[in-house]
């Protein structure tokens, strides 16, 4: 259970049927993890990146892609690289396109999405379940 001060990275979508549909991502585990792959209920599939060297969030837009991120261990220029798994291309999270393997050298660029760091308090009372 996230206590009501713990920072939390929010991801807003605005959907034309759907609405306004948000998710809070605990900041403790996005700092572990880096990445999380998820699907908002409108279906969209997007990614949640975290770096923590640079304490850079970034929430991705899949559609295009249609294949999950993970993370490579590798760094360029100071961010993380991020690989696709349904083709391996390696992708810079800042940069949000690919610079090798298949979809590599601007082949195509991820849209970003909405995204701002908050706590958990704020995000209930502006997001109630």
């Amino acid at each position: 259970s996230l206590a009501p001060t713990d920072p939390v990275m929010v991801v807003r979508i605005i959907d034309p049927v759907w609405g306004t549909l948000a998710k809070a991502y605990p900041l403790n585990i996005m700092r572990l993890h880096n990445v999380v792959n998820d699907v908002m209920p409108n279906g969209r599939k997007i990614a949640i990146t975290y770096d923590p060297r640079t304490a850079t969030p970034l929430v991705l837009d899949l559609g295009m892609l249609n294949n999950q991120l993970g993370v490579t261990g590798l760094v360029y220029e100071n961010n993380i690289v991020l690989y696709d798994r349904g083709t391996e291309s390696q992708w810079v999270q800042q940069l949000r396109c690919a610079y090798e393997g298949e979809l590599g050298f601007g082949y195509v660029e991820l849209r970003v999405l909405l995204s701002f760091i908050s706590d958990m308090r704020s995000f209930r009372i502006m997001h109630p379940f």
